[in-house]
């Protein structure tokens, strides 16, 4: 698989931004998990967005602090008008005075908070007009992706087989007590019985061990072959054609396999959904 070719298609950045189908999701998701340069350019990618989030954010306009003070009655504390001195002679002055100040303080923090949801609201507009240039900018590059998705489709079986709705995508993850790691990924195509798996993070075995990957048929295991002792595979592998499989694990085995699973010695395992 050329994955230089991939990254550059744009789908990348297409599955950050939420654009892409189901299908092209999960063909993204089992990409990243098999090549570490197509993980990698994901994470430079979403930092590359962000980055370009906070560079649009807008600060509020300089004529909205005194748009406040201008609404504020004349008395009211921060206001141009010279503050009355009310002599305290008698309790009753005392209490207008406290009323007065807090009926001030309520109107300054209600055109406080009026403000800042115009100033918010403003944001949002902003943010909803960049949204939609990029909406249409992204209308174009999906053109583009599309035609490079045909031409790859001929050469490229692996992201073929991701998007035919004949084949089922199993992520096998890895066993708690032996290796938490651990991912296989198994495509089985309902139509031919064809089966294929990577694997990644399996732990190395000893010469006289192999692991070998099985499909429950039936409630029963049934053996698909054996996987080389260089466990961690570049791309997929053939393994053998099965009838009807409900789940997948892989186990390690005497080298040239078994006839039935090591149960204490499964390593992965994931079902059909």
């Amino acid at each position: 698989m050329d994955v230089n070719e991939y990254i550059a298609s744009g789908i990348l950045e297409s599955y950050l931004l939420g654009t892409v189908s189901e299908q092209e999701r999960k063909e993204v998701e089992c990409m990243s998990h098999i090549y570490p340069e197509i993980k990698k350019e994901l994470d430079v990618i979403a930092v590359s967005l962000e980055k370009m989030a906070f560079s649009h954010k807008i600060d509020p306009p300089a004529s909205l602090k005194n748009k406040i003070f201008s609404a504020l009655p004349k008395d009211a504390p921060g206001s141009a008008a010279q503050p009355k001195v009310v002599p305290l002679k008698t309790s009753t002055n005392t209490y207008q005075s406290f009323n007065r100040l807090l009926a001030a303080a309520c109107v300054v923090m209600a055109v406080s908070m009026i403000a800042l949801y115009f100033y918010q609201a403003s944001q949002v507009v902003d943010l909803e007009k960049n949204l939609r240039a990029q909406e249409a900018q992204n209308d174009k590059n999906n053109y583009m992706i599309a035609s490079l998705r045909e031409e790859m489709a001929g050469k490229n079986g692996e992201i073929a087989m991701f998007r035919s709705p004949d084949f089922k995508t199993v992520f096998l993850k890895g066993i708690e007590t032996k290796s938490k790691s651990s991912l296989a990924i198994v495509c089985w195509n309902k139509e031919s019985k064809e089966t294929v798996i990577a694997v990644q993070n399996l732990p190395d075995v000893d010469p006289d061990k192999q692991y070998q990957l099985w499909a429950m048929v039936d409630n029963k295991p049934v053996s698909i072959g054996m996987i080389p002792t260089d466990s961690v595979l570049s791309g997929f592998m053939k393994m053998n054609t099965v009838e009807n499989p409900q789940a997948f694990a892989i186990t390690m085995e005497k080298k040239g396999g078994s006839e039935v699973p090591t149960m204490e010695e499964m390593y992965v395992f994931g079902q059909i959904q």
